[in-house]
């Protein structure tokens, strides 16, 4: 649960997950 904690402390760092993850979506997509 101490990695949602950071994610509340630390809005930026949440944003950058997101982008890794959509990111990672994508250049799934794009190998298929």
């Amino acid at each position: 649960m101490s990695y949602f904690t950071y994610i509340k402390n630390q809005p930026f760092a949440a944003i950058t997950f997101t982008n890794e993850l959509t990111n990672g979506f994508f250049l799934h997509l794009i190998r298929i």
